[in-house]
C-alpha cells in the first residue's frame, strides 16, 4: 500500500537527512547540557518545516495536515526533545493565529513563524488544573482599547525561548466555564510578562517548559483572536492538530525504539542463539511491529481524510500510538537487559523520552474520556 505522494516521501527523505546529518549529532550535548538548538531550529525554518500552515504571503509553505505529521515523526526518531519543540510552535502556537488572528497580527508575527526567527509557545495549563481547562483562573479584563491580564500558566514548552504566546485566559465569569475562556497573543516584549526559570525533567532534554507569569500585563485589544468567549472555539483545530502530532512523534519513537531494540536482538546471542531467535524476545517485537504499522495507517488517514472536526479521531490516534510507543521503548530497555538501564544506550534514553507522550496534550485517561464521551452519542 502507497501511504505518500512522491512530494510526500521527498519531504520524508529530507527531513531524515536532516535528521542524520545535523540533528542526531547535536542529541549527546542536547542530553549533557539541556540546552535548545536555536541554530536547528533556524535552520528548520530555512527548510520549510516551520511554516507548515503559514500561508504562502506570509513566508510559509501551507503544506497542511500530512507533512506535519510527517515531520513529526521523523523528528522524534530521532529527538522527542526538538520534535516536541517544533510541534508545539508549527500547531498549537501558530494555527490560532493564522485561523483567528487580525491581519496585522499575521503580517506582523506569521513570517517569523515560519522563517524560525520567532519561536512560539502556548499557554494554557496553570498549577492548579492540567486536564480541567475550563477552571483556569488568569483574567484578562478589558480596559480601553486594552486587554490587561493577570496569572500564572505552568508546563509551558518552548517557554524558554519563546518570542509569541498564545494565552488562554478567562474574559467571563467562572461559572462560565469553557464559555468564558478567550485566546490571546502576547509577546515576549510585552510589559508584565515573565518568564520563570527552566523546569528540571525526566527526559525531552534540550527543550524547555517553564512557568510564564503575567502581572498588570497590557496588551492591544486586537490581540484577541476571534470573539471574547470563543478561545476553546479557536484553540480546537490547533489543538486537534496537536494531538495528532503527538501520536505522530509516538509513532516515530515507536520506530525508533523497535529499530534499535532489532538491531540489539539479532548481533547479542544468548543460549546460543540470537536474542531475535528466542520466542520470548522475537514474539513480543513482532507484535509491536504489528501494533506500530496500525498507528501509522489510522495517524495519516485521519491526517489526510478527517473533516472539519475530528476530535474523536485525533484522541484515539494519540491514545493507541502513545501507548504503542510505551511499549515499544520498555521492550527496547528490557532487550538489551541490564544494559538498557545505562546512559549510554540509545535505549535508555528513548524509554525516558516516551514517557511524557502518554501525559502532554491529554494524558491516556483524558482521550479515554473524550472517546467515551463520542461512544456514549452512538
Amino acid at each position: 500500500m502507497t501511504m505518500f505522494t512522491e512530494e510526500e516521501r521527498t519531504l520524508k527523505s529530507m527531513v531524515a537527512e536532516f535528521g542524520a546529518r545535523r540533528l542526531q549529532p547535536a542529541v549527546p550535548q542536547m542530553e549533557d547540557t539541556d540546552r535548545f538548538p536555536e541554530e536547528l531550529f533556524k535552520e528548520a525554518g530555512e527548510l520549510g518545516l516551520l511554516g507548515l500552515y503559514v500561508p504562502e504571503e506570509y513566508g510559509g509553505t501551507a503544506f497542511g495536515d500530512v507533512p506535519f505529521m510527517i515531520v513529526s515523526e521523523e523528528l522524534a526518531k530521532v529527538s522527542l526533545a526538538f520534535a516536541v519543540a517544533v510541534s508545539c510552535h508549527v500547531g498549537v502556537s501558530s494555527l490560532p493565529i493564522i485561523d483567528s488572528g487580525h491581519e496585522d497580527l499575521k503580517r506582523r508575527l506569521l513570517p517569523g513563524l515560519a522563517s524560525g526567527d520567532q519561536v512560539g509557545a502556548f499557554a494554557l495549563t496553570e498549577p492548579d488544573f492540567g486536564s480541567d481547562a475550563a477552571a483556569l483562573r488568569t483574567t484578562a479584563v478589558r480596559r480601553g482599547d486594552r486587554y490587561v491580564l493577570d496569572g500564572v500558566k505552568t508546563l509551558i514548552t518552548n517557554g524558554t525561548e519563546a518570542d509569541t504566546f498564545v494565552v488562554m485566559a478567562r474574559t467571563g465569569a467562572t461559572a462560565d466555564g469553557a464559555r468564558g475562556v478567550s485566546a490571546f497573543v502576547v509577546e515576549r516584549a510585552q510589559a508584565g510578562l515573565t518568564v520563570g526559570s527552566k523546569m528540571g525533567k525526566m527526559g525531552m532534554k534540550g527543550n524547555s517548559t517553564t512557568q510564564v507569569y503575567f502581572d498588570d500585563c497590557e496588551i492591544p485589544a486586537e490581540n484577541l483572536l476571534g470573539a471574547e468567549g470563543e478561545g476553546f472555539k479557536v484553540a480546537m483545530r490547533a489543538l486537534d492538530v496537536g494531538r495528532l502530532s503527538v501520536a505522530a512523534m509516538a509513532l516515530g519513537v515507536a520506530k525508533r525504539s523497535l529499530d534499535v531494540a532489532l538491531e540489539y536482538a539479532a548481533d547479542r546471542k544468548s543460549f546460543g542463539a540470537p536474542l531475535i531467535d528466542h520466542q520470548s524476545v522475537g514474539h513480543k517485537l513482532a507484535t509491536l511491529d504489528a501494533e506500530i504499522d496500525h498507528s501509522a495507517v489510522y495517524i495519516y488517514h485521519v491526517a489526510r481524510n478527517h473533516g472539519a472536526s475530528y476530535i474523536r479521531e485525533a484522541s484515539a490516534a494519540k491514545l493507541f500510538a502513545s501507548e504503542v510507543a510505551g511499549r515499544a521503548a520498555d521492550a527496547a530497555v528490557q532487550t538489551f537487559g541490564g544494559m538498557g538501564y545505562m546512559k549510554e544506550t540509545e535505549a535508555e534514553r528513548l524509554y525516558r523520552d516516551a514517557r511524557i507522550l502518554r501525559i502532554f496534550e491529554g494524558a491516556s485517561e483524558i482521550q479515554q474520556r473524550v472517546l467515551l464521551k463520542h461512544l456514549k452519542r452512538r
